[in-house]
């Protein structure tokens, strides 16, 4: 029951965000390039994460909620029913990261993005 309380309670957010991300490999074999869609609901209140994933479609497939205090989250499949608990990982500091890059540089991805407004 609880989870259901944080779940409708983390609904509205302090700031929400809309994504719809469009990817295409042009890098890929022609049978491969078709792009793929996917939106994101991100919801953020205090320590509070959470994102609804929508795929294509409008109905949420799955929800990511996390605690960045206490380092813990749920993954949760509306349909399926079902959830399951993970810790939050750290990420690495930018400085750490831009040394790996420099050390690793066949392990690089370059990946171009573009914002556009929706005025959703």
């Amino acid at each position: 029951m609880l989870l259901l309380v944080g779940f409708s309670a983390l609904g509205y957010g302090d700031t929400t965000v809309k994504t719809h991300t469009v990817s295409t490999d042009t890098g890929a074999p022609a049978n491969v390039q078709n792009p793929s869609e996917h939106r994101d609901v991100h919801y953020r209140k205090g320590a509070m994460r959470r994102k609804d994933s929508l795929g294509g479609g409008a109905t949420t497939i799955f929800s990511n909620i996390a605690n960045c205090d206490t380092r813990t989250g749920f993954l949760i499949d509306p349909v399926a029913r079902e959830y399951r608990t993970y810790k939050v990982v750290r990420f690495s500091p930018p400085a750490q990261l831009d040394e790996y890059r420099k050390k690793n540089p066949r392990d690089v991805i370059e990946v171009q993005s573009t914002t556009v407004e929706m005025s959703e």
